[in-house]
């Protein structure tokens, strides 16, 4: 199976460029896996974790980019999703 990933920071610039992957995707009949890496700022000295902020504010921009790949993907092409915090070169090459 052949398998696309896809990095995004959900940018306008990133939903154009998802166009073309999903194409392609369709084209190949592969597997789609779209990934978005936020850093995590650390320790801010505040009551309120940044680190979970930024996640749950990901996951919900995550979830708007799933439903728009759900309606364009053809019957037999799988996809996937994660979001992760950390440094996204150390990530994506995992």
């Amino acid at each position: 199976m052949k398998k696309i990933l896809f990095p995004t920071d959900f940018s306008k610039n990133a939903d154009n460029a998802l166009s073309y992957a999903i194409e392609y995707v369709n084209q190949i009949k592969g597997h789609l896996t779209v990934v978005h890496v936020y850093e995590s700022p650390g320790s801010t000295g505040s009551y309120v974790s940044v680190d979970a902020y930024m996640r749950k504010e990901a996951v919900k921009q995550m979830a708007g980019t799933i439903r728009k790949v759900q309606t364009k993907l053809a019957k037999g092409v799988t996809f996937d999703r994660f979001v992760k915090g950390g440094e996204p070169v150390h990530i994506l090459a995992k």
